[in-house]
């Protein structure tokens, strides 16, 4: 196993057992070679002490839209498994409205799609 794939388990880890919901701040730009670039930080309370983690530095395909960034997002919480703990998510873009709305489209076609697997394998 990697440092990386070692360190991002400790913060998988500290994040499901924070003491508060995961807030995020957002932050995308475009990087010297022309990369689109989003960057995603993680602020929560672990021991009684604010902590912030950098969860992802993703290339975005296309432009910077919410319906964009709106699923990178998701993937981000569901690899961390938390995206029963968000809390509110900080970005000064323009944007933040349709990615809010996008983001909980997807939150909720995942969750009924979980719900159907529920009732499914229950009902077997």
């Amino acid at each position: 196993m990697d440092q990386f794939t070692i360190e991002k388990e400790a913060i998988r880890q500290q994040l499901q057992g924070s003491q508060s919901c995961i807030h995020l701040s957002l932050d995308s730009w475009t990087s010297g070679n022309h990369l689109p670039i989003l960057g995603v930080i993680g602020h929560t309370i672990v021991g009684s002490q604010l902590q912030e983690y950098v969860l992802a530095l993703r290339e975005i395909q296309g432009r910077h839209t919410g319906e964009n960034l709106a699923p990178i997002v998701l993937d981000i919480l569901q690899d961390y498994s938390i995206t029963y703990k968000l809390g509110y998510i900080m970005d000064n873009a323009t944007t933040n409205d349709t990615l809010m709305a996008a983001l909980s489209s997807g939150m909720l076609l995942s969750y009924s799609t979980i719900i159907i697997l529920i009732i499914l394998s229950t009902s077997l």
